[in-house]
């Protein structure tokens, strides 16, 4: 039995191991070769890392992409964590609306608005600009839902605490509510910053 669950594990750690083994098959090829398989076929990932950050202005792109991603994933906690701790813990008129509407976004898919946000953007005069990358993506739909269903879980009673001791809204969100919060912040933030990473679409659209 032991045997039989090493050979899986092995199997396991062989499958999650290949994406990287074939990054750096394809890193280490050089530009004439028909790549083809996985074998090696020269070993030359010194000369490509050299014309990688040689020929291109890669520093630039590097720094352009942190800022892109720590300033939207850091406006993205903020804003969701006002939005979503005020509407599972404050009253006022529409708050079951707003939510319903803003949990029915999550079901439109990203392709759908990318035509919609861009012709404000241009109306803006933001193409080419950051904050035409930036703004769109400062607060999101699932940050919204993920603070509010988080922040349902603070007592009220320490909330009326707060309140009876002459405390304002704003300091409770900021001394109480934000310290609890921090996991699902966190968690948040992680999230839309390897999204925003990932995502091409949106500045080869908007920037050039």
């Amino acid at each position: 039995m032991r045997i039989l669950r090493t050979c899986w594990l092995v199997v396991a750690v062989g499958f999650m191991l290949l994406p990287v083994y074939t990054m750096v098959v394809v890193a280490s090829a050089p530009d004439d070769t028909d790549l083809r398989g996985l074998v090696f076929n020269g070993f030359h990932l010194p000369e490509n890392l050299g014309v990688l950050f040689g020929a291109g202005n890669l520093p630039t792109y590097l720094r352009n992409s942190l800022i892109l991603c720590f300033g939207t994933g850091l406006a993205d906690v903020l804003f969701s964590a006002a939005a979503g701790y005020a509407m599972a813990q404050l009253s006022f008129p529409g708050r079951r609306v707003l939510f319903a509407l803003v949990i029915g976004t999550l079901a439109l898919t990203p392709m759908v608005l990318v035509i919609p946000v861009f012709l404000i953007v241009k109306g803006l005069g933001w193409v080419n600009t950051f904050q035409g990358m930036m703004v769109p993506g400062m607060i999101s739909a699932f940050g919204v839902f993920l603070v509010r269903q988080f922040a349902l879980g603070i007592p009220k009673e320490l909330l009326l605490a707060a309140r009876v001791d002459g405390a304002g809204e704003f300091r409770i969100f900021a001394r109480i509510a934000v310290p609890l919060l921090k996991p699902a912040l966190i968690t948040l933030f992680l999230v839309h910053f390897l999204a925003q990473w990932d995502n091409l679409l949106w500045p080869l659209i908007v920037a050039n």
